[in-house]
């Protein structure tokens, strides 16, 4: 499970990195992303939150989610 965990977020972090923000961290299957403050913050998190629960299309099913802090 770790194993699809890795490669879920690893394919979220370079789609994420193409939208042009800074991943500064991660921990297993966990980000640090800075988000600007601009006053869209919600929009920004929602953003990166989407990507981070995009369908895998190779392993359709496969139920994603992501919290953001």
């Amino acid at each position: 499970i770790q194993g699809l965990a890795r490669v879920a977020v690893s394919q979220a972090m370079v789609r994420i990195r193409r939208m042009g923000y800074r991943i500064v961290n991660m921990r297993h299957d966990d980000l640090w992303i800075l988000v600007p403050r601009d006053g869209n913050e919600a929009q920004h998190t929602e953003a990166v939150r989407f990507e981070m629960c995009r369908p895998i299309p190779w392993l359709p099913g496969c139920p994603l989610g992501a919290e953001v802090h």
